[in-house]
Formats: C-alpha cells, sequence, structure tokens
C-alpha cells in the first residue's frame, strides 16, 4: 500500500527533474536576464568586480560561520518535527505513526545537506523535499515530505511575520500589509485543513489519495498535539531568521555597501520572501531586485558593492553549502541504486547454518 501511494502521487527527484526540463531552461533564461539587467543598471560588471576585490575576508568569514549556524538550526528544527511524529501521539494517531521515527543529528544533517545542491537551483527552495528520500529507511517517504513541508510552513509564516514588523517599522505600508495578509490567510489555510482534509482529496489529481494526503499531514498533526515542541519550532525559526539579518549585513560590511542595519533588519526579509516566487533559480536576481527596490523607497542611493553584496548573499548562505552538499548527494544517491540496495540486504542478512557472521567470514579470509 505504502509503495502504491508513494509511487502515484509522489515522484523521485530525478523523475521529477526529467519532465521539467523545458521549465528550468525557462528559469535559467529568467536568471541570467534579470541579473544582467541590474548588473547594466547599476553600470556594469567592472564596478561590482572591484567591490569584490576590496572585500574583507574577515567579514566574509563572519557571513560564512552565521550561514553555517542556520543550517545547523535549521536541521535542529527538522529534527523537532520528526521527533514529534511518535508514539506520545499513539492514541489519536493511525496505526501507521505508533512507532518512533528515530532521526540522529548526523544522519539529518547529512540529509540537508544531500538535498542543497538541488534546493540551490530550485524555485521556493523546493529541492528541501528530496531530504524525504535520504531518509527513506527511518521515516517513510509520505511522511518524510510532509515533515519537510510542517517545517518549511511554519518558516514561512515566521518570515511573514518579520516581513510585516520589518515593512512596517520602515513604513512601507503596502508591504506591510501585504505580509499580514499573507501570514493571515496562510494560518487559516493551515488551520482549516488541520479540521479537515477532505476537500483536498477532491482536487484534480488527489481524488482516491485520501490515505495519502492524511499521511502527509501526520507531522501537522503531530505538532498540533505537541504544543511545546511547536513552540521551539516557531523559536528556532525565529532565530535562523535573525541570524540570516546577521550574515547579510556582514556582507554588506565586507564590501563597503553603505547600508545601515536598521535597512537590512526591516527590508531583508521582504527581499527573503520575494526571492521565493518562483520565477528564477534559487531566488537569484528577483532577491536582490526587491532589495534594491525597497532600498529606493527608502530613499537611499543604490550602486554596485549593495548589489555585490547581496549577490554575493547566495555565493556565501546557498552556493557554497551545495558544493559541500555534493558529496552527500552522491552518496544518498547510490544508496537508492540497485546495487547500493542488494550490498545491504546480503550485509544483513543472518548468516545460513554452519557460517559465520560477515565480519567473521571477511577476517577468515
Amino acid at each position: 500500500m505504502e509503495k502504491a501511494g508513494v509511487d502515484t502521487v509522489l515522484t523521485t527527484p530525478r523523475q521529477g527533474r526529467a519532465r521539467s526540463v523545458g521549465k528550468n531552461v525557462a528559469l535559467v533564461v529568467a536568471t541570467v536576464a534579470l541579473v544582467a539587467l541590474l548588473v547594466w543598471k547599476l553600470g556594469g560588471t567592472a564596478p561590482i568586480l572591484e567591490a569584490a576585490r576590496g572585500a574583507r575576508p574577515g567579514w566574509i568569514a563572519v557571513a560564512f560561520v552565521a550561514s553555517f549556524a542556520c543550517v545547523l538550526i535549521g536541521t535542529l528544527r527538522w529534527q523537532v518535527v520528526v521527533g514529534a511524529m511518535g508514539p506520545a501521539n499513539a492514541q489519536q494517531a493511525s496505526a501507521r505513526t505508533r512507532e518512533r521515527y528515530s532521526l540522529p543529528f548526523g544522519r539529518a544533517l547529512g540529509a540537508v545537506l544531500a538535498a542543497w545542491p538541488l534546493s540551490a537551483v530550485t524555485p521556493s527552495r523546493a529541492g528541501d523535499l528530496a531530504r524525504a528520500w535520504t531518509v527513506s529507511d527511518r521515516v517513510p517517504v509520505v511522511e518524510g515530505v510532509g515533515s519537510v513541508l510542517a517545517e518549511k510552513v511554519v518558516d514561512a509564516l515566521v518570515l511573514l511575520a518579520f516581513v510585516a514588523a520589518g515593512a512596517g517599522t520602515a513604513r512601507l505600508w503596502i508591504w506591510c500589509g501585504v505580509a499580514t495578509a499573507g501570514f493571515a490567510v496562510g494560518t487559516s489555510a493551515v488551520l482549516l485543513l488541520m479540521r479537515s482534509r477532505a476537500r483536498l482529496a477532491k482536487l484534480p489529481g488527489l481524488r482516491g489519495r485520501a490515505e495519502t494526503i492524511e499521511r502527509l499531514f501526520v507531522a501537522f498533526d503531530a505538532l498540533r498535539r505537541a504544543p511545546a515542541r511547536l513552540v521551539t519550532l516557531v523559536a528556532l525559526s525565529m532565530v535562523v531568521r535573525v541570524l540570516t539579518l546577521g550574515v547579510t549585513h556582514a556582507l554588506f560590511v565586507a564590501l563597503g555597501a553603505d547600508v545601515s542595519f536598521f535597512d537590512t533588519a526591516t527590508l531583508w526579509p521582504a527581499a527573503i520572501l520575494a526571492g521565493l516566487a518562483p520565477v528564477t533559480l534559487g531566488g537569484m536576481g528577483t532577491r536582490d531586485a526587491a532589495f534594491l527596490f525597497l532600498l529606493g523607497e527608502r530613499g537611499h542611493v543604490t550602486h554596485a558593492a549593495i548589489l555585490a553584496a547581496t549577490m554575493g548573499y547566495w555565493a556565501v548562505a546557498t552556493g557554497s553549502f551545495a558544493l559541500i552538499g555534493l558529496p552527500f548527494m552522491w552518496s544518498a544517491t547510490w544508496r537508492a541504486t540497485p546495487a547500493a540496495r542488494s550490498t545491504a540486504r546480503v550485509a544483513d542478512a543472518p548468516p545460513r547454518a554452519g557460517e559465520s557472521p560477515p565480519d567473521e567470514r571477511g577476517r577468515a579470509s
């Protein structure tokens, strides 16, 4: 039953990429065009390269350390969600969730890094869903996808709250109103789906898949029944958001961009939100354009060093971890191959009568 549900509703990352080649090409074109337009409007590549050459290494290091802290806290945040899906919720949960899903921190971090190269170039960081396949031996894929969705939904609501607060403080009332409305709509939608998901089963593509839908919401239901974990999840997301502001401002200081911390704290969350729009790869271009626009609304004169810093944000906070994640992604991909699964089954199989365990057979030879 589980395999059928996964195969019919969810696809592997490789199958998804195969069907979205045309879309990815369009995203690449849009990303290159938007970044090229921004560079052209701010005087071309020469002033950007000049700002990059004058970067202060110490502040770049500060930005990277803060980014790494975000990765670690984000991993812990996912662990909090998975940990909620345990026996404490068994009375109201289905029999499938009565087993505890144990996900050690090291294994969770490996899954986060394995998904990072894909997330770095997918709109709205949709590649993070690939984590579920890398830990499918510990958490069923459907429930794993649901755990990532739950974490991302809570983080998105926290981001909307930061955007509303920042825009209101900066007296950008339209942005404040849009973010507040988005927070209200998002919260209402989650609460509505927590009460009844029958309508989802009537949507095209989801008919007859009520069981799979329920399994996707196991993490949401678990968090509802564990308010302490939900509060912890919100607190961790707030810490990540504050650290993100630190990463960005460190890059502004490193590149000599004349941006105050007030402007960073009040405007950058809105730029991050704009970067989640599924129109460019990894938010490149949209995030930079949004921040430059908002600075202009505040009466700030924009220049190449600011663009160099916002582009550097992708390189430090996203691109660097995509490179670090490549070995993890390769390892996860290999483990998913039939040969790797066959090897694992042989290694885990008990010895036949008269045979020594596998490790002893190896030593004897």
